[in-house]
């Protein structure tokens, strides 16, 4: 089963054995296989990290920017499929 947001649902809160699934994309001028959170000085938008969406036209846009600012000839999105029962047990997520 594919969700496109957690806010509101809990991942455990159906059938026990279900399995539920956010996919995400990340744009960028290069291929991103196994995303890594290193230091960074660069100041961007929302502090450092690795920055992904739930919009694929969002990622496809971005990663022509991207492209374009590195003076890059390639653009890539990655997808990456986040198994919200593995992660539900290691965050805390507060209802505002």
């Amino acid at each position: 089963m594919y969700i496109d947001s957690i806010v509101g649902k809990s991942a455990t809160s159906e059938a026990p054995n279900e399995r539920y699934f956010m996919i995400v994309y990340h744009g960028s001028n290069v291929i991103v296989e196994n995303p890594k959170l290193i230091k960074s000085t660069r100041k961007l938008d929302f502090g450092p990290g690795f920055y992904t969406t739930t919009n694929k036209n969002q990622a496809i846009n971005f990663a022509h920017k991207v492209m374009l600012r590195n003076g890059s000839n390639t653009e890539y999105v990655s997808m990456y499929e986040i198994d919200l029962n593995k992660i539900s047990n290691s965050l805390n997520v507060y209802d505002r």
